[in-house]
Order: C-alpha cells, then sequence, then structure tokens
C-alpha cells in the first residue's frame, strides 16, 4: 500500500503527479511522475523516490520507477 499526499497538476501536458509519502522506507520524500488519461484508462509513469519527473512515458528495465 501507498501511504502518501498526493499532487495532481492538470494544467501540464502531461499531467504531473507528485507523492510526499507518509510511511514506509520513503517516508518524507517526494517521489515525481506523470500521468495521462485515454478514455477512461489512465497510465503512470513515477521515477523513484527523489529523482527527476520523468519527461516521457518510457524507463529503462531497473531503473527503480514504477
Amino acid at each position: 500500500m501507498l501511504d502518501a499526499k498526493l499532487h495532481i497538476d492538470a494544467l501540464c501536458a502531461p499531467m504531473e503527479i507528485d507523492y510526499l509519502h507518509k510511511a514506509g522506507p520513503s517516508k518524507g520524500r517526494v517521489q515525481k511522475g506523470i500521468m495521462e488519461w485515454t478514455g477512461e484508462d489512465v497510465r503512470f509513469c513515477m521515477a523513484a523516490a527523489g529523482q527527476d519527473r520523468p519527461a516521457e512515458f518510457s524507463c529503462e528495465p531497473g531503473a527503480g520507477g514504477l
């Protein structure tokens, strides 16, 4: 489970999403990502906590994102 405060900036393209982790190993750290809606589907690309926001919907295997 994820215990975090969530912030979404819907004015950006793609939308920006930030999690402030409230518990667990990343407690107190911000995890940055991007998201987009396609019809009823949503997709996310998240960096590891403390890393830069992804610029696009891709990542290398083992990059540590979600």
